[in-house]
């Protein structure tokens, strides 16, 4: 194949890969995929009979962080450091988070981007 056909490995198409907690180890580039969210069981009012009043009901949502390349800086399970593309640290549970691994390309891509967007936002 000529060398102007050949593609960049950037330019490939992959599929984030989702990560059981066992399989989080630090230096991975991982984003939120679902998180669970624990909401008071009286905002179902029509099910009264069947809930008691201090429970707890979990529904699994989408992330909103929408493919957000967070780097894994350390795990003791069920808890992970993660640290985002502005060098901020945050850690999840991993009970209540489904998380998947994301290419190397794609995420150092992203995190240059917001970045750089961050860096021209902030000299406004």
């Amino acid at each position: 194949m000529p060398p102007s056909r050949i593609e960049s490995p950037s330019t490939h198409s992959t599929l984030a890969k989702r990560l059981a907690p066992e399989d989080l180890s630090p230096g991975q580039m991982v984003a939120v995929h679902t998180e669970i969210v624990r909401l008071p069981s009286f905002f179902w009012c029509g099910d009264a009979e069947e809930l008691k009043p201090d429970e707890l009901v979990r529904i699994r949502c989408e992330s909103s962080e929408n493919g957000l390349p967070l780097k894994v800086m350390a795990v003791c399970l069920p808890y992970v450091l993660l640290k985002d593309p502005w060098g901020d640290h945050r850690t999840n549970d991993t009970r209540l988070t489904e998380f998947v691994k994301l290419n190397k390309h794609y995420a150092k891509a992203v995190r240059k981007a917001f970045r750089k967007l961050s860096k021209t936002r902030s000299s406004l």
